[in-house]
């Protein structure tokens, strides 16, 4: 019979190894769902003592199959077809045409990898938009790659099947035109969309395992988005690092903006529409700070405001807000010149919007500038107080700086706020990070800021 108890240490202990092996890391307030799942990894081992299992674990290097079926008890994937609309309207309407338009007198061939796809959601919808954009699809080649580490999600993808709860986020013509409804209430999807797709194991923790799956600089588009917040710092480095060096020249790599932060911005420029953040690997800085009103990567930033951005302010609010941090004309931030940059017209910003202020902390906490930043995601909350990304930022920062105090009642306001979502709800302004992911972080600060 297995024994179902083991010590916080060795938990711990237990934790850096898998976070140095296959990237995972179990936060503190997390412990207990590795502990959850040891009882059946010490089965699925073939050992009958969960010490003795501990011990063998904490104590090697995993093989590739070792590394799959540990993975089966220790990653859940969410997804679900269209999950981030703006991305995928980015997608469709700008980044494809311009990709399509370049390639079509040079081979009519593109090639998308999505690099963590659970269950497959993400590169079918790459691939369903694909196809209305392109009338000739099959005299292209297309390759589409979907890649994972958790097997059973790879054999879901592969089999095309879905239920109803994974088009929450579609229009009921896409699935109609895309899909056939079986017996049992399934959703079948169509075999062209299938075909378009391949599906292989990936452990983006292992260096070596790019080389075998990917071995030159020839994809266009690379999504790694709602990944390196479970990753811990190294294995974020050597999955961002392996990533870019198989992305084309002029390619794109999609990640959250909560990611940004994460990534070495020495190799590519950063850029922005609406809420959507993304990378270019060997674009010049020309093409990718262009704000007038034709440029179609800017022109949503230029227009865009959040539905609470058209309330009256306060004298208070207003005073708060024209406070102005330290300028970043002479910043070599990438993200900065993006969103700062004296290119951008002042014009373009609307000051009622929270969201460019809680952009703005980032980019002044990415520079050192704790001061400027709080100011920043004071100024975003008295816009909209319950906007749960700057409440969480700005106890977060307070933290850095010592006030503890004052840290512990942001991060315990963020933490009710988060109560009143679902769990996979995707919070807004986040770019894509959901109500429970934000809550496991926070709960990983332990009970004094959630009593």
């Amino acid at each position: 019979m297995v024994k179902q108890y083991i010590s916080n240490e060795r938990l711990e202990r237990l934790n850096k190894v898998l976070a140095e092996q296959i990237g995972i890391v179990h936060t503190p307030d997390r412990l207990v769902d590795l502990e959850r799942s040891l009882g059946h990894i010490t089965k699925e081992f073939g050992f009958n003592d969960i010490d003795e299992c501990v011990n063998w674990l904490t104590c090697r290097t995993f093989s590739d199959e070792q590394v799959k079926l540990l993975s089966l008890h220790l990653t859940v994937g969410e997804t679900y077809f269209y999950r981030d609309p703006e991305l995928f309207q980015l997608l469709e309407s700008q980044v494809l045409p311009e990709l399509i338009e370049r390639r079509r007198p040079m081979g009519k061939y593109l090639r998308i990898w999505s690099a963590a796809c659970s269950t497959g959601e993400e590169p079918y919808t790459i691939a369903m938009i694909l196809k209305k954009l392109l009338p000739d699809w099959q005299s292209w080649q297309i390759d589409i790659l979907g890649t994972d580490i958790n097997t059973t999600s790879l054999d879901k993808a592969r089999m095309g099947k879905f239920s109803q709860w994974s088009f929450r986020n579609c229009e009921p013509g896409m699935v109609a035109e895309f899909f056939t409804k079986n017996d049992t209430g399934a959703f079948i999807l169509n075999q062209s969309i299938k075909d378009m797709v391949r599906f292989s194991w990936l452990n983006l923790a292992d260096a070596k395992a790019y080389e075998a799956l990917v071995k030159t600089a020839s994809m266009d588009i690379i999504f790694l988005r709602n990944v390196l917040i479970y990753f811990d710092r190294d294995a974020a480095a050597l999955a961002t690092t392996e990533l870019r060096n198989r992305l084309a020249a002029d390619g794109y790599m999609f990640v959250s903006a909560n990611e940004m932060l994460m990534i070495d911005k020495e190799h590519f420029k950063v850029a922005q529409s609406g809420n959507t953040m993304f990378l270019r690997k060997g674009c010049a800085e020309e093409t990718l700070l262009t704000t007038n009103d034709s440029d179609p990567i800017f022109s949503d930033w230029v227009n865009h405001s959040l539905p609470f951005s058209d309330q009256t302010i306060t004298f208070d609010q207003r005073e708060i807000l024209e406070q102005e941090p330290p300028s970043l004309e002479n910043t070599n931030n990438e993200l900065a010149s993006v969103i700062l940059h004296s290119k951008i017209p002042v014009a373009a910003y609307d000051k009622l919007d929270p969201f460019q202020y809680y952009l703005k902390a980032a980019v002044l906490q990415d520079q050192g500038d704790n001061a400027a930043a709080i100011l920043a995601l004071r100024q975003s909350l008295f816009l909209n107080p319950k906007y749960v990304m700057a409440v969480f930022a700005l106890g977060n920062i307070l933290a850095t700086v010592g006030k503890l105090k004052e840290s512990s009642k942001h991060l315990a306001n963020a933490h009710q706020l988060l109560l009143a979502y679902k769990e996979d709800d995707v919070l807004p302004g986040s770019d894509g990070i959901t109500a429970g992911a934000l809550l496991r972080i926070i709960r990983s600060f332990g009970a004094e800021v959630i009593k």
